[in-house]
């Protein structure tokens, strides 16, 4: 056993050993407002969007393709995230089997099954693609953001779908320009759109992008519902509570899929390295995924109890599901007959 999962059982996972970048101190003075879009607003906007440190958001997600939705908590700072994922719909939250809280700190990605009492551990999870998944988040970023200390996310639509504007102003082909309702738009042609709106402090309003190759639309991105953070000046922010992302397909007059991302509470610059902190609970099996060893956390005997009660609601569940399909197809195939009601 390695000293360090053995640490690991005693108080704290401390995920945030290995640094990150620190709350917001005294605010630089912002570049002064310019009416045209020129080098200065560039700047200004970039400004504005450092500002933010740290990121804490609490969202639930539906989709109009699908009966089950999703809540999430995000914590981004530095190089920092802790993400706890939700699921809902045919099986209440409380049953959700991969309700997970994952982490990454630059070096490792882990992960905690909520429900399972499982945790696993590894370095070589944390170099393989699956650790954008919690490195990227859909609202942080469709609202433009990144977290400075971290570097730049990777230029891959399948990956990132939004680059977040502090890089996209710094892309060569980028080319920023007043919309016609008087938006500043920032555009690299061909693959992606965003409009501002200086108004609200250079807030993201819509965001579009496209296939490189086939110049199809892939998706748009409307944020609605902003609420104001700091100071009513030109200093604050403003941050959409609400998300509708649109999916396209061929046809790119109708979505194929329309996704609602609605925010539950919003927090900004007020995360330090105890938020990505986690303690885990007795009987907790403990795994490291490169080398395969593992550790039991003592105690634990409630987990037998509540894995139990939840696979006999499962099971009660399932047992419901069958006798409704059943039924439902006994109805339909006396409805053809010409009857009009299932027998008890």
């Amino acid at each position: 056993m390695t000293s360090n999962l053995a640490q690991v059982s005693t108080l704290l996972l401390l995920v945030g050993l290995f640094g990150a970048s620190g709350l917001a101190g005294a605010a630089d003075p912002a570049p002064q407002r310019s009416g045209d879009v020129t080098a200065s607003t560039k700047e200004r906007i970039k400004w504005q969007y450092d500002r933010i440190r740290s990121f804490r958001v609490v969202y639930r997600v539906t989709s109009s393709t699908s009966d089950s939705g999703s809540r999430h908590v995000v914590n981004q700072m530095g190089r920092l995230r802790k993400v706890e994922n939700v699921h809902f719909g045919v099986l209440s939250p409380e049953l959700d089997l991969n309700h997970t809280i994952q982490f990454y700190d630059g070096r490792t990605l882990d992960v905690f099954n909520v429900n399972a009492r499982y945790f696993e551990t590894s370095l070589r999870n944390a170099k393989l693609p699956y650790m954008w998944k919690v490195r990227v988040d859909l609202y942080v970023t469709a609202v433009g953001w990144w977290p400075a200390g971290d570097a730049a996310p990777p230029d891959d639509p399948m990956r990132n779908p939004y680059r977040p504007v502090r890089w996209l102003l710094s892309d060569a082909d980028c080319v920023v320009s007043k919309s016609e309702d008087q938006l500043i738009l920032i555009e690299r042609p061909g693959r992606e759109r965003v409009w501002i709106d200086g108004a609200l402090n250079y807030a993201v309003r819509k965001r579009e992008n496209w296939d490189k190759e086939s110049g199809k639309l892939l998706t748009r991105s409307t944020c609605s519902q902003f609420k104001h953070f700091g100071s009513l000046d030109e200093t604050g922010h403003y941050l959409p509570t609400l998300l509708v992302v649109e999916a396209f397909g061929e046809d790119p007059t109708t979505p194929n899929d329309r996704t609602e991302v609605a925010v539950e509470s919003l927090e900004l610059n007020r995360l330090s390295k105890q938020d990505f902190e986690f303690e885990l609970p007795p009987g907790t099996f403990i795994q490291n995924r490169d080398n395969h060893e593992f550790l039991l956390l003592p105690g634990g005997r409630d987990v037998l109890d509540h894995n139990i009660h939840t696979a006999a609601q499962i099971m009660q569940f399932l047992k419901h599901r069958a006798r409704e399909n059943t039924t439902s197809s006994l109805a339909g195939s006396l409805k053809r007959a010409g009857l009009n009601r299932v027998p008890q």
